[in-house]
This record gives C-alpha cells, sequence and structure tokens, in this order.
C-alpha cells in the first residue's frame, strides 16, 4: 500500500507564496504522503477496510491507527495543539439511521509513540472539540525534546481502537472515519503535526480529502498544505481506498444453506521465541495428511518467504524456521511480521495467520 517523492522546508526559507506554488507545481504520488491509516483487523496482514462480525458481538478489538512515512525521510516532533489540548488526530464514527444496533463507545490505547521521545494520550470526545456526530477517540502526543524521523514501516501501531457495540443485528454497517482537528482553530489550514517546535503546527492537513464525514463539513482540509507546510500528510480511513472504515455485522450461518460438516482440525502455534533475533521457529498440526503451504508476510499482505510448500504433509506436529530472510536470501529489517498456515489445495485461501516481531 505505499510508494515516492518531497519537499522540505526545514532550515530553509521560503516564501510563502513561492511554497504554495512549489506544492501546486508537482504532480501528488503516493509517497508524496506522511501516512497515518487506519486497519480495521490488525491480526489479518495488509490494511483491512472492513471486519466483519456476528451478530451479538458486543467488542471489537485491535483496530490500529499507523503513522509512517514510506520515504524515511520526513521528521516529526509532536501530534496535536498541545498548548490547548484540543486537537490532534481522531478516529470517529458516523451514526447511520438504517443500522438496528448502535455504536455505544469508543475507546483507545497508546502503543507506540511516532516520535520516541514522546508521551501519547487518548482524550475522549466530548471532553474534548469534537470532530464527529458520533463517539470518537483523539491522539495526542508531546514531550520530546527534538524531532525524530517518522518510521518508515507501518509497525508497531500508534493506537489501538476498541468499539463497543449494542444490539448490533446481521445488516448492520458500521462506518468510521479518520480526521485531523484543526478547523475548530484555523479552520483547515494546518494539520495535527509539528516538525519545527512542539507547538508549531506546520504541516497541511488531509492531502488526498475523501469525504471525511465531520460536524465540520465533508473532509474540510484543503487538497493541499499551505506554507509553511513540510511535508503532505494523507488521512486514509481503511485499506487503500477512500473511507469509510467499516464494521459488518454478518449472519453466523445462511438460513438457506445447510450446516457444513466440521472440518478437520489444525492448528498454528504461537513462535518462538517472539520478539526474536537470529531465528524463531513455527509450530503448526495437523489433523489429517494434506497440501500445506507456511509463509511469512509483511504488514501490507506481501509474500516474503515460504517456510514451507508441500504437496502432502503427513498428519502430526511439524515445525518451520524462520530466520528474518526473504526468499532472495535477503535480510529484512526489525518490524512486525505475519506467518500464515494455508491447508488444503485452495491455493490463496486466507488460512490461519499470527504474528511475530523481528529485531536486529
Amino acid at each position: 500500500m505505499f510508494q515516492r517523492k518531497v519537499i522540505l522546508t526545514a532550515g530553509i526559507t521560503i516564501p510563502a507564496i513561492l511554497v504554495g506554488a512549489i506544492f501546486a507545481s508537482i504532480p501528488a504520488a503516493e509517497s508524496d504522503f506522511v501516512k497515518v491509516v487506519v486497519d480495521m483487523d490488525a491480526f489479518t496482514p495488509g490494511f483491512q477496510s472492513n471486519v466483519n462480525v456476528p451478530p451479538g458481538q458486543a467488542v471489537v478489538e485491535d483496530i490500529a491507527v499507523y503513522v509512517f512515512d514510506p520515504l524515511e525521510q520526513r521528521k516529526l516532533w509532536g501530534i496535536g495543539y498541545i498548548g490547548a489540548v484540543d486537537r490532534g488526530i481522531a478516529f470517529g464514527h458516523v451514526p447511520d439511521d438504517l443500522n438496528l444496533g448502535r455504536v455505544e463507545s469508543l475507546t483507545a490505547t497508546v502503543d507506540t509513540p511516532v516520535n520516541p521521545g514522546n508521551t501519547g494520550a487518548i482524550h475522549i470526545s466530548p471532553a474534548i472539540d469534537p470532530g464527529f456526530p458520533g463517539p470518537e477517540v483523539q491522539y495526542l502526543e508531546w514531550g520530546a525534546d527534538q524531532t525524530a524521523i517518522i518510521r518508515q514501516q507501518p509497525s508497531p501501531p500508534v493506537v489501538r481502537i476498541h468499539v463497543t457495540l449494542s444490539n448490533a443485528q446481521a445488516g448492520d454497517v458500521f462506518d468510521f472515519y479518520l480526521l485531523d482537528l484543526v478547523t475548530a482553530w484555523s479552520f483547515g489550514q494546518r494539520g495535527a503535526f509539528s516538525t519545527v517546535d512542539p507547538l508549531s503546527m506546520d504541516t497541511g492537513g488531509d492531502a488526498v480529502p475523501d469525504s471525511t464525514q465531520s460536524i465540520h463539513g465533508v473532509d474540510p482540509d484543503p487538497a493541499l498544505p499551505v506554507p509553511p507546510a513540510a511535508y503532505l500528510v494523507d488521512y486514509v480511513d481503511g485499506g487503500d481506498a477512500p473511507g469509510p472504515a467499516t464494521i459488518t455485522v454478518t449472519s453466523a450461518t445462511s438460513i438457506d444453506e445447510p450446516a457444513s460438516p466440521a472440518p478437520v482440525a489444525h492448528g498454528l502455534y504461537p513462535s518462538y521465541p517472539n520478539p526474536f533475533k537470529l531465528a524463531a521457529t513455527i509450530r503448526y498440526e495437523l489433523g489429517a495428511p494434506a497440501p500445506v503451504r507456511l509463509g511469512i508476510y509483511d504488514l501490507q499482505g506481501r509474500l516474503l518467504r515460504v517456510l514451507v510448500s508441500s504437496p502432502a504433509l503427513g498428519a502430526g506436529m511439524h515445525d518451520g524456521r524462520w530466520d528474518g530472510r526473504d526468499d532472495a536470501g535477503r535480510e529484512v529489517p526489525s518490524g512486525t511480521y505475519f506467518y500464515r498456515l494455508e491447508v488444503g489445495n485452495d491455493a490463496g485461501n486466507n488460512g490461519e495467520c499470527r504474528r511475530l516481531v523481528l529485531v536486529r
């Protein structure tokens, strides 16, 4: 999900009109943007714009928000205007009258601040200026004494979000969006990221307007940042497509279809050690002989390494070993990866998936 080119103004004095003209003259490529991305299912490889839940599930957990720079060049001091503690990255729900159930509340936990010197904080609306008509959470971070380069990999997440549903019924679809809350004070003229000091909001707003539904209007941010913007930021509500991100309530079984026979049990177990530095062992179990593929994937869902590929592997316990290299023998960088076990002849099926962390 990502790629290409940037303008930095840090340490350089450029007239405001000239900066605006420069930005306007450059075609926007995906790597022009620092990314703020929602993943509705952090345990599935790639960024998921939707997660399916059965009727009656009360809490949906591990919705992740990632902040990363595909170029690994841009710097960040803090997120949100700390002087007023009233704006930063917001994740919120837009209610739909067609739903039978409702989003009761949102909560969140801080995972890893973008700038390692910062302390992250969660604020729950309506204690601060709201951005959405439904429940929302806002994330800010501050406290670092200098800027830090934004990591290239979308791992680990900055925030993990938990959604509480009530009376959720089959057919309900709950919509969620990202917003940088800048309209209350600057009418969309700046963004949530600080790059030159802890209080200066000197990036632009969402560089790719994608119809975010907020109480301030539809995606009120400008299409490009205004001076003294240091770089472009793209808020992606879910997956690669413009928002919203969604939770869909689906029936466990269809009343028109007979129940399928119970499948033969297979098991994929936690890798060890985890995190690992040199190599990790992955243990899995087959309830019956079957074709097997065990692969390593990055957070974008790309297959990096095939550890096991067998047209007929016997029943019982088996092990795979990953040394942190891809199929070409190249070392992959530190970060979070997934290992997936596919059993049977349906190549490319979702299979069973778990997460492991490589630390160089």
